[in-house]
């Protein structure tokens, strides 16, 4: 199972989700998840990204999105996704779903994990 979720530093909603993934990474270590982060930042902004990641203590693989169109990337991503974040994306099983907006809870991000 590979949870692929889009943030920002400057996302309230993305930032208040955070704690959730680090929470789920804990409960579920035995399922053998990867989780990766895409700052959508900017690459401008790197230093004060890991800053961040490293006093939020933040789980898994870490990437600054790093492309001049952000239109294309999130068109290849999910035509349906409008490039509003948060946004996940759950890859299990050969199947792919996709979250539009920010779990306000835990339970409900274990839900979609799950599902």
């Amino acid at each position: 199972t590979v949870i692929i979720n889009f943030w920002a530093t400057w996302c309230k909603p993305c930032v208040e989700e955070l704690p959730f993934f680090t929470q789920a990474d804990s409960a579920l270590k035995s399922a053998h998840i990867r989780f990766i982060f895409v700052s959508f930042d900017g690459p401008s902004e790197a230093k004060k990204v890991r800053k961040f990641i490293g006093i939020k203590k933040m789980i898994g693989t870490q990437f600054i999105f790093n492309s001049v169109d952000f239109n294309d990337f999130i068109q290849s991503a999910d035509k349906k996704w409008q490039g509003e974040i948060p946004y996940t994306l759950v890859m299990k099983d050969g199947r792919r779903r996709n979250h539009y907006g920010n779990f306000t809870n835990f339970d409900e991000l274990i839900a979609f994990i799950k599902d």
